[in-house]
């Protein structure tokens, strides 16, 4: 599992690269499912009345009871809500999902895997009730608030890639993630990743964080990309000693300080 999502993570890498920019990501997943898997179908069958995109739907409150229909609608395309995987990324649609038609999404509680990469989300509150959860997908977004995945507990792979939150903190109790993208965002305090030691996979790059003292008890991570940032003092890498990829591009360090940390992180290949 650990070498399938490296590979994922890796060839998302290179993917953003491409448009400008350095990340992890997860990209479609063999896994996911699009709107022609199993679990969909037309929604002009008759006997249908789940709700859909163009029902109005009340906001989702962690408090409240869902009764879960069958069936969801979005975009004429018809889920069932017994699905545990879905891939509503923007390259598989027409035109990128809005905030409107995510609603639907809370009625999904078993998916364990959705991917809703590339689209035009802001607001990620259907999500909240979505517990199952143990991969979700939301890069490329304009998502500027997380509060919504702080009861996902079950998350262990997560993607937030270039989206403009910076607040992070919502993170502070999803102690079973493995591998978190976090690039291309405003971030500029990671001191809620401190207590997230299960993780493996951590992308940081193009934010604003300056102090990585947080990073001193994640001591499990194999691959750690933090380039793109004004960070002062990388000493807490050094102790970092089971990294197999470092991403240092375009930090200021002095080829002395390159010098230690190569002979500090031996089985380390450190990219700059």
């Amino acid at each position: 599992m650990r070498k399938r999502i490296f590979a994922l993570f890796l060839a998302s890498l290179l993917a953003i690269v491409a448009f400008g920019f350095i990340g992890c990501s997860d990209e479609t997943n063999d896994s996911s499912n699009g709107a022609n898997n199993v679990g969909t179908e037309s929604a002009n069958e008759e006997g249908y009345n789940g709700p859909s995109t163009s029902d109005e739907v009340e906001p989702y409150s962690l408090e409240e009871t869902l009764e879960i229909p069958e069936h969801i609608i979005i975009r004429g395309t018809r889920y069932s809500t017994s699905l545990t995987e879905l891939d509503l990324s923007g390259w598989q649609l027409i035109r990128p999902l809005t905030d409107d038609e995510l609603e639907p999404l809370r009625y999904m509680v078993n998916l364990t895997e959705l991917l809703l990469h590339n689209n035009a989300i802001s607001d990620i509150s259907p999500l909240a009730g979505l517990t199952n959860l143990t991969m979700l997908g939301l890069e490329n977004n304009q998502i500027n608030d997380i509060s919504p995945l702080a009861a996902l507990t079950n998350l262990t792979n997560l993607y937030l890639n270039n989206n403009p939150f910076s607040d992070i903190s919502p993170l502070a109790g999803l102690t079973n993630l493995t591998s978190v993208g976090l690039n291309d965002n405003q971030i500029n305090d990671i001191s809620s990743l401190a207590g997230l030691t299960s993780l493996t996979i951590l992308g940081i790059q193009r934010n604003q964080i300056s102090d990585i003292s947080a990073l001193a008890e994640l001591t499990n991570l194999t691959v750690l990309f933090m380039g793109f940032n004004p960070i002062d003092d990388i000493s807490v890498v050094f102790e970092l000693t089971n990294l197999e990829n470092l991403g240092l591009h375009y930090l200021s360090i002095s080829d002395e300080e390159m010098v230690k940390l190569t002979a500090a992180l031996p089985n380390t290949e450190i990219l700059r």
